[in-house]
């Protein structure tokens, strides 16, 4: 064997699409750089994670207050870069979808697009942290292998659809729900055969209740 032989590129795709699916989208897209091999490798990725590189606020020198213009530029950076990365990639095969837009310079329609995109997905496993962010929903909603759903700090206001939402999920093992807000009902109700583990911190909901039998 050479010095610096690349050996991971001789890998089939499957195996190169396993190992960067360990990696945040915006690194695994940063391949690309590596040799025409790598030119089209991450759009057949099967997980689009954007926790670590979603923008926060900027603190400036003393760590007292935050970069207001620098955040704000920051995410609609990131607002473009999220666009162009789901119009390039193949969204056929998408199994785990990751998002972070926990400050409140995010476009409320750009980031519903992706949503919806990623549900159009069916995907396994959904992971959305918001700061307070107003969740909008299709009409349609079908989440036939979501397996694994985490929500952090979104509110909902249509106590019909959230409850549309959550039992659209007929295989859903494991449903996380922090800080959450329900504007307009405290009670919520929806079937979830197949359940495994619910967690439900914060929010102030008064109750929430779910069937392991089908409606």
């Amino acid at each position: 064997m050479g010095v610096g032989e690349d050996r991971i590129s001789k890998l089939p795709d499957p195996f190169v699409h396993h190992i960067l699916s360990f990696l945040p989208t915006k690194c695994a897209v940063s391949t690309t750089i590596l040799s025409k091999r790598w030119e089209n490798v991450w759009v057949s990725i099967p997980v689009l994670d954007f926790l670590d590189m979603g923008p926060r606020r900027i603190i400036l020198t003393g760590g007292r207050a935050y970069d207001e213009q620098a955040t704000m530029l920051e995410t609609y950076k990131f607002m473009d870069f999220m666009d162009r990365v789901l119009i390039q990639r193949n969204m056929l095969n998408i199994k785990k979808f990751c998002l972070n837009c926990e400050n409140g310079y995010f476009d409320r329609k750009r980031v519903n697009s992706w949503i919806t995109t990623a549900m159009k997905c069916e995907v396994e496993e959904f992971i959305l942290f918001g700061e307070q962010y107003w969740l909008e929903l299709p009409d349609s909603i079908s989440l036939p292998r979501l397996k694994i759903f985490r929500l952090t700090e979104i509110i909902f206001d249509d106590e019909k659809l959230a409850r549309k939402l959550f039992s659209s999920c007929p295989v859903l093992e494991e449903l996380y729900l922090t800080n959450c807000g329900w504007e307009n009902f405290d009670f919520i109700s929806f079937s979830a055969p197949a359940l495994k583990f619910f967690t439900l911190t914060g929010g102030g909901i008064s109750r929430m209740e779910y069937a392991r039998i089908k409606d």
